[in-house]
């Protein structure tokens, strides 16, 4: 008898992690994205208005007249990411500048939440105007340790609440979409509210979307990010730190689209790793 409740509980957490699933697949298939409507190579350019004179600030780098970044993308996600205008070596500081480049390429190839949750365990509950679905890792090999997804009644994602193991922090998350004329009545991302709290401190990051449409393509235009750091009220943080806030700007450019200019690109690259090992 408890060998068969044992069977009949798999059983049922199996199929409702299949219901789980589903929902987020159907949340993924509703999404607007451009590879799914024929974008197989991709390169374009971003700028970030002052970020040559932020590096000429620090003067160790010399005159730096003009600085950008080129992104190769290619299906199904191959991508490379190269920092033009600054003088050779400085790995560490192109490492870092590249690697704040991966959020804005997320925004047109964004991460698939089914498989970022494959090794979570699913619960969900119907609630006012939508689901909410639990994901809980039992593995204990995640950083972070569970996550609460918010979906709409129309099937989008609206947020994610994470909650990271230990002292670790990390952001809740919440994301404003619309269907545009272009989108083949898929859901674009228009805006991300982060927000992270720390001890007496509340950090936001807002990210703000404009797009362009270019060969049937929705894409980036302009992104916006606005950061704002404040201090809870009642401690002594508020009378020794003044509220933050930084806004950047990241301009796209000088896209190719499907010229296969980014595949070409990865292909010299195999090669000349190729070379060198021999």
């Amino acid at each position: 008898m408890r060998l068969l409740l044992k069977i009949f509980i798999i059983i049922f957490s199996v199929k409702a992690s299949f219901a789980q699933i589903n929902t987020i697949k159907h949340a993924e298939i509703k999404k607007y994205k451009p590879a799914n409507h024929g974008l197989k190579d991709l390169v374009f350019n971003v700028k970030a208005p002052g970020l040559a004179e932020n590096l000429n600030s620090k003067e160790f780098l010399g005159k730096i007249e003009n600085v950008y970044f080129t992104i190769y993308w290619a299906s199904p996600g191959k991508f490379q990411v190269d920092i033009i205008g600054l003088p050779r070596g400085y790995h560490e500081l192109k490492f870092a500048l590249k690697k704040n480049m991966i959020p804005l390429l997320k925004i047109i190839f964004p991460d698939d939440q089914a498989n970022l949750l494959r090794s979570y365990s699913l619960t969900s509950e119907k609630i006012t105007g939508g689901e909410k679905i639990y994901a809980v890792d039992k593995s204990g090999m995640n950083p972070i340790n569970s996550k609460e997804l918010t979906f709409s009644r129309d099937g989008y994602l609206k947020s994610i609440k994470s909650y990271g193991r230990q002292s670790m922090e990390v952001p809740n998350i919440e994301f404003k979409m619309s269907k545009q004329s272009w989108s083949h009545n898929k859901w674009v991302l228009l805006k991300t509210t982060s927000l992270i709290s720390q001890g007496a401190r509340i950090t936001s990051l807002q990210t703000e979307i404009d797009y362009q449409v270019l060969a049937g393509f929705g894409l980036p235009k302009e992104v916006k990010k606005t950061t704002a750091v404040s201090w809870k009220a009642g401690t002594n943080s508020v009378n020794a730190f003044k509220p933050i806030r930084n806004v950047e700007k990241f301009i796209f450019s000088e896209y190719q689209i499907n010229t296969g200019k980014a595949l070409k690109k990865f292909l010299v690259n195999q090669k000349e790793d190729h070379v060198k090992q021999k």
